[in-house]
């Protein structure tokens, strides 16, 4: 699936194009970019999925929803290799789950930051 975006396109652009501004409950949210990730392969798709996890995941992490998240975020890490792939993408260093996160993507052996393979 070309996901039709360009390396320099700004995030607000791909996000307003994607139509990925969401909305409703937290947990609303969550399902929303996991069925975006299912429409995804994992392969062919690896850079939308990426952006989705730089992007609406990381956001979603970063307005304090982690941690009412994190039972969902964890199993599916640990289910679906393609919201493993989205989770690593998240930076959020500022996020109150940061060092869980990275504990569990080290566990599962996702790489994770730039150049990651």
């Amino acid at each position: 699936m070309d996901d039709g975006g360009t390396d320099d396109e700004s995030w607000m652009t791909v996000m307003d194009r994607e139509g990925i501004w969401l909305v409703g409950s937290p947990d609303e949210q969550l399902d929303y970019i996991v069925g975006m990730l299912g429409d995804c392969h994992l392969v062919d798709d690896a850079n939308r999925i990426d952006r989705l996890g730089a992007g609406p995941l990381e956001t979603l992490m970063l307005f304090g929803h982690e941690d009412e998240l994190w039972d969902r975020i964890e199993h599916l890490a640990r289910t679906d290799p393609k919201f493993r792939r989205a989770l690593a993408s998240v930076w959020g260093y500022r996020s109150p789950r940061f060092d869980d996160r990275a504990r569990l993507l080290e566990e599962l052996g996702e790489p994770t930051g730039p150049g990651r393979s």
